[in-house]
């Protein structure tokens, strides 16, 4: 019916307490296929799978986020815990409805933990399909997220991104 991976598996994480012994490389992939971007923004995001349930709530201040710094340009920060392809083309769908991809110079999608392809499509096809139409550099398999190596992102900072050659390097600006 559909495919359903643990990718913590791949990762050796035996202790809690001890440093990660990296059993693959991570590599960072650009949606589109460009060998060579950098793109900067104000942060803002987090785990698609909670974002999704506060659009229209009361807790639902993502537009004026994205007023208050639009001279900075929003750059987004997303990653799933756990989500169908179907269920990522909707939640992306029902974001850029919302307005949230208003003033947006970019997007880094982390490592997916459980990664269920619906219908034979795969995550990076899911988010093509429904981002396509933004003029925005997309990253995916970023290290940040539910799958190590992770790195932190504040929401707020500013962020430099330069990726090349399938890696990619995060400079975080607090201002």
């Amino acid at each position: 019916f559909c495919k359903c991976e643990n990718k913590e598996s791949k990762f050796n994480r035996n202790d809690e307490l001890a440093e990660y012994e990296l059993t693959l490389e991570s590599s960072w992939k650009s949606l589109r296929g460009e060998e060579k971007l950098n793109f900067r923004g104000r942060s803002i995001g987090g785990c698609m799978d909670d974002i999704i349930n506060l659009i229209g709530t009361k807790y639902d201040h993502v537009k004026q986020y994205i007023n208050k710094y639009k001279s900075d340009g929003i750059l987004w920060f997303l990653e799933v815990y756990e989500m169908s392809s179907s269920q990522v083309v909707r939640n992306l769908w029902q974001m850029k409805s919302a307005g949230y991809f208003d003033n947006c110079t970019g997007i880094l999608f982390g490592r997916p933990l459980f990664v269920r392809e619906d219908y034979g499509i795969k995550f990076h096809e899911a988010v093509l399909e429904a981002l396509k139409d933004l003029n925005v550099p997309i990253i995916y398999d970023v290290d940040i997220g539910h799958i190590a190596p992770q790195m932190p992102i504040v929401n707020g900072g500013i962020l430099n991104i330069s990726y090349e050659n399938r890696r990619g390097k995060i400079e975080t600006i607090f201002e």
